[in-house]
């Protein structure tokens, strides 16, 4: 099964599509799911969960600012806080039940370096 892991909506900045068009989307190119994730928000997860959609996973996420970079929240409900250095935001999303990974590893404005 294919699913995308790092998928932003309108609800982010930098997303231009909405949450049943990015579903509808993936699921027309094979993929059983995505992390729905957008910019220190959970409203495009949300939104998501509430569609229910058939036969596709939707994993609840954020992508979280902290002081040194992004860092997605994987299967959060609820925001966590930003800018905190990256080992209290590590802890932040584990407290939330969540799975922290590097967003953007290498790049140098968004990255963990």
């Amino acid at each position: 099964m294919k699913i995308d892991l790092h998928v932003h909506t309108d609800h982010s900045s930098d997303g231009n599509n909405k949450v049943e068009d990015i579903i509808r989307i993936l699921k027309e190119r094979g993929f059983g799911g995505a992390a729905i994730l957008d910019h220190n928000s959970v409203a495009g997860a949300r939104e998501a969960l509430d569609m229910h959609p058939e036969e596709f996973i939707v994993v609840p996420a954020s992508e979280v600012t902290s002081k040194d970079g992004h860092i997605l929240a994987l299967n959060v409900t609820n925001p966590i806080k930003r800018d905190l250095e990256v080992l209290e935001t590590i802890d932040e999303i584990r407290a939330a039940g969540g799975l922290a990974v590097a967003a953007h590893p290498y790049r140098r404005w968004s990255g963990l370096g």
